[in-house]
Protein backbone atom coordinates (compact mmCIF):
# COMPACT_ATOMS: atom_id res chain seq x y z
CA UNK A 1 0.00 0.00 0.00
CA UNK A 2 1.20 3.29 -0.76
CA UNK A 3 2.12 5.75 1.52
CA UNK A 4 -0.43 8.52 0.76
CA UNK A 5 -3.06 5.74 1.50
CA UNK A 6 -1.42 4.22 4.81
CA UNK A 7 -0.72 7.25 6.53
CA UNK A 8 -1.56 10.34 4.84
CA UNK A 9 -4.95 9.83 3.28
CA UNK A 10 -6.84 8.85 6.42
CA UNK A 11 -4.95 12.50 8.26
CA UNK A 12 -6.42 14.70 5.16
CA UNK A 13 -9.81 13.17 5.02
CA UNK A 14 -10.06 14.18 8.48
CA UNK A 15 -9.49 17.59 8.05
CA UNK A 16 -12.39 17.97 6.31
CA UNK A 17 -14.86 16.87 9.19
CA UNK A 18 -16.70 19.91 10.74
CA UNK A 19 -15.26 19.20 14.31
CA UNK A 20 -11.65 19.28 12.97
CA UNK A 21 -12.52 22.79 11.81
CA UNK A 22 -9.56 25.40 13.37
CA UNK A 23 -10.57 28.51 14.70
CA UNK A 24 -8.84 31.86 14.61
CA UNK A 25 -9.91 33.41 18.00
CA UNK A 26 -9.93 37.39 17.59
CA UNK A 27 -9.45 40.21 20.40
CA UNK A 28 -7.94 37.74 22.88
CA UNK A 29 -4.43 37.24 24.28
CA UNK A 30 -2.73 33.92 22.72
CA UNK A 31 -2.57 31.36 25.23
CA UNK A 32 0.08 28.96 23.63
CA UNK A 33 3.51 29.36 24.83
CA UNK A 34 4.64 29.46 21.14
CA UNK A 35 2.25 31.87 20.21
CA UNK A 36 3.28 34.22 23.55
CA UNK A 37 6.82 34.09 23.09
CA UNK A 38 6.72 35.30 19.61
CA UNK A 39 4.10 37.95 20.17
CA UNK A 40 6.45 39.49 22.95
CA UNK A 41 9.20 39.53 20.65
CA UNK A 42 7.55 41.22 18.10
CA UNK A 43 6.06 43.95 20.43
CA UNK A 44 9.62 44.33 21.32
CA UNK A 45 10.79 44.94 17.81
CA UNK A 46 11.38 47.75 15.66
CA UNK A 47 10.34 48.09 12.15
CA UNK A 48 12.82 48.29 9.57
CA UNK A 49 13.16 50.27 6.26
CA UNK A 50 10.23 48.68 4.66
CA UNK A 51 8.01 49.63 8.14
CA UNK A 52 7.92 45.76 9.16
CA UNK A 53 8.78 43.80 12.52
CA UNK A 54 10.42 40.67 12.02
CA UNK A 55 10.65 37.36 13.98
CA UNK A 56 13.13 34.25 12.87
CA UNK A 57 13.42 32.83 16.38
CA UNK A 58 14.26 29.08 17.10
CA UNK A 59 10.57 28.25 16.19
CA UNK A 60 9.01 26.49 13.25
CA UNK A 61 7.22 30.03 12.46
CA UNK A 62 8.85 33.36 10.53
CA UNK A 63 7.03 36.15 11.12
CA UNK A 64 6.89 39.55 9.13
CA UNK A 65 4.49 41.58 9.53
CA UNK A 66 3.74 45.83 10.10
CA UNK A 67 3.06 46.35 13.78
CA UNK A 68 -0.62 47.25 13.10
CA UNK A 69 -0.89 43.68 12.15
CA UNK A 70 1.25 41.70 14.76
CA UNK A 71 -1.94 40.77 16.93
CA UNK A 72 -3.79 39.10 13.58
CA UNK A 73 -0.51 36.96 12.98
CA UNK A 74 0.12 35.70 16.63
CA UNK A 75 -3.82 34.70 16.74
CA UNK A 76 -2.99 32.70 13.73
CA UNK A 77 0.33 31.00 15.10
CA UNK A 78 -2.27 30.64 18.21
CA UNK A 79 -4.76 29.00 16.43
CA UNK A 80 -2.41 26.92 14.23
CA UNK A 81 0.04 25.56 17.12
CA UNK A 82 -3.13 24.54 19.58
CA UNK A 83 -4.59 22.70 16.52
CA UNK A 84 -1.27 20.72 16.30
CA UNK A 85 -0.87 19.96 19.58
CA UNK A 86 -4.54 18.49 19.28
CA UNK A 87 -3.79 16.41 16.71
CA UNK A 88 -0.38 15.07 18.60
CA UNK A 89 1.78 17.02 16.34
CA UNK A 90 5.61 17.70 17.12
CA UNK A 91 6.18 21.54 17.22
CA UNK A 92 10.21 21.09 17.32
CA UNK A 93 11.66 24.49 18.49
CA UNK A 94 15.80 25.30 18.57
CA UNK A 95 17.22 23.50 21.45
CA UNK A 96 13.75 21.49 22.29
CA UNK A 97 15.26 18.36 21.21
CA UNK A 98 17.55 16.48 18.59
CA UNK A 99 16.76 17.28 14.78
CA UNK A 100 15.99 20.34 12.94
CA UNK A 101 13.31 23.05 13.89
CA UNK A 102 9.80 22.19 12.53
CA UNK A 103 6.33 20.37 12.42
CA UNK A 104 7.29 17.00 12.38
CA UNK A 105 4.76 15.09 10.02
CA UNK A 106 6.48 11.70 9.42
CA UNK A 107 9.70 12.54 10.85
CA UNK A 108 9.67 15.47 8.19
CA UNK A 109 10.46 19.14 9.56
CA UNK A 110 8.51 21.33 8.07
CA UNK A 111 8.24 25.41 8.40
CA UNK A 112 6.01 28.05 8.02
CA UNK A 113 5.80 32.04 6.91
CA UNK A 114 3.60 34.41 7.70
CA UNK A 115 3.86 37.69 6.39
CA UNK A 116 2.11 41.05 5.27
CA UNK A 117 4.09 42.48 2.39
CA UNK A 118 4.61 46.22 2.26
CA UNK A 119 3.13 48.19 -0.80
CA UNK A 120 5.70 50.70 -2.07
CA UNK A 121 4.36 54.28 -3.06
CA UNK A 122 5.96 57.27 -4.09
CA UNK A 123 6.62 59.65 -0.90
CA UNK A 124 5.59 63.06 -0.99
CA UNK A 125 7.29 66.08 0.98
CA UNK A 126 6.14 67.12 3.93
CA UNK A 127 6.03 71.55 4.42
CA UNK A 128 8.72 70.40 7.06
CA UNK A 129 10.55 68.34 4.39
CA UNK A 130 10.24 71.42 1.95
CA UNK A 131 10.92 74.06 4.29
CA UNK A 132 14.37 71.84 5.18
CA UNK A 133 15.36 71.42 1.65
CA UNK A 134 14.66 74.90 1.03
CA UNK A 135 17.18 76.08 4.00
CA UNK A 136 19.68 73.31 2.97
CA UNK A 137 19.44 73.04 -0.56
CA UNK A 138 19.04 69.52 -0.60
CA UNK A 139 16.40 67.03 0.60
CA UNK A 140 16.65 64.08 2.97
CA UNK A 141 13.55 62.93 2.73
CA UNK A 142 13.09 59.29 1.06
CA UNK A 143 12.05 58.85 -2.27
CA UNK A 144 9.37 55.89 -1.51
CA UNK A 145 6.68 55.16 1.62
CA UNK A 146 6.38 51.93 2.22
CA UNK A 147 2.66 50.84 3.48
CA UNK A 148 0.87 47.85 4.51
CA UNK A 149 -0.59 46.04 1.74
CA UNK A 150 -3.09 44.54 3.78
CA UNK A 151 -2.66 41.03 2.39
CA UNK A 152 -1.40 38.44 5.03
CA UNK A 153 0.06 35.06 3.81
CA UNK A 154 1.12 31.80 4.75
CA UNK A 155 3.44 30.00 3.45
CA UNK A 156 4.85 26.58 3.87
CA UNK A 157 8.66 27.53 3.30
CA UNK A 158 10.14 24.19 3.15
CA UNK A 159 7.47 23.03 0.24
CA UNK A 160 8.11 25.83 -1.69
CA UNK A 161 10.15 24.14 -4.97
CA UNK A 162 8.64 20.63 -4.01
CA UNK A 163 6.82 20.19 -7.67
CA UNK A 164 2.55 19.83 -7.60
CA UNK A 165 2.05 20.87 -4.01
CA UNK A 166 0.61 23.91 -2.74
CA UNK A 167 2.38 25.55 -0.52
CA UNK A 168 1.10 29.54 -0.11
CA UNK A 169 -2.09 30.91 0.82
CA UNK A 170 -3.18 34.48 0.65
CA UNK A 171 -6.10 37.36 1.76
CA UNK A 172 -8.67 37.00 -1.03
CA UNK A 173 -11.55 38.72 -1.89
CA UNK A 174 -13.71 36.80 -0.10
CA UNK A 175 -11.81 34.81 1.80
CA UNK A 176 -9.20 35.38 4.55
CA UNK A 177 -6.12 32.81 5.81
CA UNK A 178 -7.92 32.52 8.73
CA UNK A 179 -10.73 30.54 6.66
CA UNK A 180 -7.48 28.49 5.26
CA UNK A 181 -5.92 27.07 8.40
CA UNK A 182 -6.90 23.53 7.75
CA UNK A 183 -6.32 23.62 3.84
CA UNK A 184 -2.64 24.88 5.08
CA UNK A 185 -2.72 21.27 7.71
CA UNK A 186 -3.52 19.32 4.49
CA UNK A 187 -0.49 21.42 2.96
CA UNK A 188 1.78 19.94 5.62
CA UNK A 189 0.41 16.56 4.96
CA UNK A 190 1.19 16.64 1.62
CA UNK A 191 4.32 18.57 2.31
CA UNK A 192 5.67 16.07 4.29
CA UNK A 193 4.55 12.76 1.96
CA UNK A 194 6.27 14.52 -0.91
CA UNK A 195 9.25 15.36 1.48
CA UNK A 196 9.20 11.37 2.85
CA UNK A 197 8.66 9.88 -0.87
CA UNK A 198 12.10 12.84 -2.45
CA UNK A 199 13.98 11.09 0.34
CA UNK A 200 12.92 7.62 -0.65
CA UNK A 201 14.09 7.93 -3.86
CA UNK A 202 17.19 10.10 -3.08
CA UNK A 203 17.74 6.85 -1.00
CA UNK A 204 17.49 4.53 -4.11
CA UNK A 205 19.30 6.77 -6.40
CA UNK A 206 22.26 6.58 -4.05
CA UNK A 207 21.93 2.74 -3.67
CA UNK A 208 21.66 2.30 -7.53
CA UNK A 209 24.66 4.66 -8.11
CA UNK A 210 26.40 2.87 -5.58
CA UNK A 211 26.04 -0.31 -7.13
CA UNK A 212 27.02 0.97 -10.61
CA UNK A 213 29.68 2.51 -9.55
CA UNK A 214 30.88 -0.75 -7.74
CA UNK A 215 30.61 -2.40 -11.16
CA UNK A 216 32.41 0.68 -12.92
CA UNK A 217 35.41 0.25 -10.18
CA UNK A 218 35.60 -3.66 -11.01
CA UNK A 219 35.90 -2.68 -15.10
CA UNK A 220 38.64 0.37 -14.22
CA UNK A 221 40.05 -2.73 -12.59
CA UNK A 222 39.99 -4.78 -14.71
CA UNK A 223 41.10 -2.63 -17.67
CA UNK A 224 44.18 -1.45 -15.36
CA UNK A 225 45.03 -5.27 -14.82
CA UNK A 226 44.86 -5.85 -18.54
CA UNK A 227 46.59 -2.54 -19.26
CA UNK A 228 49.49 -3.37 -17.26
CA UNK A 229 49.57 -7.19 -18.38
CA UNK A 230 49.78 -5.84 -21.84
CA UNK A 231 52.79 -3.60 -21.04
CA UNK A 232 54.16 -6.33 -18.67
CA UNK A 233 54.07 -8.17 -22.19
CA UNK A 234 55.51 -5.65 -24.22
CA UNK A 235 58.26 -5.06 -21.84
CA UNK A 236 59.55 -8.84 -21.65
CA UNK A 237 59.02 -9.39 -25.10
CA UNK A 238 61.40 -6.45 -26.09
CA UNK A 239 63.66 -7.83 -22.98
CA UNK A 240 63.72 -11.37 -24.59
CA UNK A 241 64.88 -9.61 -28.21
CA UNK A 242 67.28 -7.93 -26.49
CA UNK A 243 68.60 -11.03 -24.73
CA UNK A 244 68.45 -12.74 -28.22
CA UNK A 245 70.48 -10.09 -29.53
CA UNK A 246 72.77 -10.17 -27.23
CA UNK A 247 73.43 -14.16 -27.46
CA UNK A 248 74.12 -14.03 -30.80
CA UNK A 249 76.37 -11.56 -30.91
CA UNK A 250 78.07 -13.42 -27.56
CA UNK A 251 78.34 -16.52 -30.51
CA UNK A 252 79.52 -14.35 -33.09
CA UNK A 253 82.62 -13.08 -30.42
CA UNK A 254 83.31 -16.54 -29.79
CA UNK A 255 83.54 -17.71 -33.55
CA UNK A 256 85.72 -14.40 -33.90
CA UNK A 257 88.11 -14.99 -30.74
CA UNK A 258 88.16 -18.98 -31.16
CA UNK A 259 92.19 -19.74 -32.31
CA UNK A 260 92.91 -22.30 -35.35
CA UNK A 261 93.17 -25.06 -33.48
CA UNK A 262 89.83 -24.47 -31.62
CA UNK A 263 90.89 -23.04 -28.26
CA UNK A 264 89.61 -20.13 -26.62
CA UNK A 265 91.70 -17.06 -24.97
CA UNK A 266 91.33 -16.89 -20.95
CA UNK A 267 89.89 -13.35 -21.30
CA UNK A 268 87.43 -14.47 -24.22
CA UNK A 269 86.30 -17.15 -21.51
CA UNK A 270 86.21 -14.41 -18.81
CA UNK A 271 84.29 -12.16 -21.03
CA UNK A 272 81.95 -14.87 -22.72
CA UNK A 273 80.90 -15.58 -19.17
CA UNK A 274 80.08 -12.46 -18.00
CA UNK A 275 78.27 -11.46 -20.85
CA UNK A 276 75.73 -14.70 -20.73
CA UNK A 277 75.38 -14.18 -17.39
CA UNK A 278 74.33 -10.36 -18.61
CA UNK A 279 71.93 -11.87 -20.89
CA UNK A 280 70.48 -14.17 -19.32
CA UNK A 281 69.59 -11.24 -16.49
CA UNK A 282 67.81 -9.22 -19.39
CA UNK A 283 65.59 -12.31 -20.32
CA UNK A 284 62.51 -12.73 -18.56
CA UNK A 285 62.34 -16.56 -19.65
CA UNK A 286 65.94 -17.12 -17.72
CA UNK A 287 66.07 -17.55 -13.91
CA UNK A 288 67.79 -14.07 -12.80
CA UNK A 289 71.64 -15.08 -11.98
CA UNK A 290 73.44 -12.38 -9.23
CA UNK A 291 74.90 -9.18 -11.06
CA UNK A 292 76.32 -6.61 -9.97
CA UNK A 293 74.12 -4.43 -11.26
CA UNK A 294 71.66 -5.34 -8.67
CA UNK A 295 73.62 -4.13 -5.60
CA UNK A 296 71.74 -1.23 -4.06
CA UNK A 297 72.52 2.46 -4.06
CA UNK A 298 72.26 3.36 -0.44
CA UNK A 299 75.05 -0.14 0.04
CA UNK A 300 77.64 2.20 -2.48
CA UNK A 301 77.30 5.49 -1.49
CA UNK A 302 80.67 6.37 0.45
CA UNK A 303 80.12 7.07 4.33
CA UNK A 304 81.40 9.31 6.86
CA UNK A 305 83.29 8.08 10.14
CA UNK A 306 79.82 9.32 12.23
CA UNK A 307 78.16 6.69 10.72
CA UNK A 308 80.54 3.99 12.36
CA UNK A 309 78.85 2.77 15.55
CA UNK A 310 81.20 1.85 18.57
CA UNK A 311 81.82 -1.22 19.42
Amino acid sequence: MDLMDRIFAPLIEAEARPEARIEVSTGTSPTHPIAKRIFKALKAARPDKYGAVVYAGPDPFRVRVPPGSIERAVNLIDAFAIALDQRRIEIRSGGSGPGGVGVIIGGEAERLAIEEASQRQIHWATEAEKARTKRFGYSTAPMYDFVPSGVMTVQITTATYRDGLRSLWKDGKTRKVEDCLNEIMVGLYRAAHAATVQARKAEIRELRAGEENARRAALRLERATSRKQLDDLEEQSLAWERAQRMRGFILAYEAARREPEGALPAEAVQWIDQASRHADRIDPLTPTPPSALDYDECDLTPISPWHILDD
